[in-house]
């Protein structure tokens, strides 16, 4: 039954976690706007953040180790514990044994695209070289 559950966690969270992808692309465009955001969206210094990302090989990574932390009420020393021993098992096993239960509205959340990291990005090239019109 546990094996079972457990198949059942990292597929429902699996395939709704296709944002990850679109964050990595993004990312590489603009680095320093994703610490950024990171920072201000999780309540980080900018030099936390960076030694965050620097730390696994995807910023998506970084971010998601981050959300579950902050959405499990673990200190981010404790997501990242729990990452470093279970990385090949899939965010939903780690959202699992971060007490996150499949359902929850802490785990809905988790697989929610994060608009405003995937927004951010776009907004702020668009802007560049424009003064802003309205006084």
């Amino acid at each position: 039954m546990v094996f079972i559950l457990g198949a059942f966690v990292n597929t429902a969270i699996g395939g709704d976690l296709d944002f990850l992808k679109k964050i990595d692309r993004e990312v590489r465009e603009d680095i320093m706007e994703f610490t950024k955001q990171m920072s201000f969206g999780f309540g980080l210094s900018i030099p936390e953040v960076e030694v965050i990302i620097k730390g696994f090989p995807h910023p998506s990574d970084a971010f998601m180790i981050i959300r579950i932390g902050k959405l499990s009420n673990h200190s981010l020393e404790d997501a990242l514990r729990v990452y470093n021993s279970n990385s090949n098992r899939g965010w939903g096993y780690i959202a699992k044994q971060m007490e996150i239960k499949p359902g929850s509205r802490e785990f809905n959340e988790l697989k929610r695209t994060p608009k405003t990291l995937l927004v951010a990005s776009k907004s702020a090239s668009k802007g560049r070289g424009q003064k802003n019109k309205r006084k």
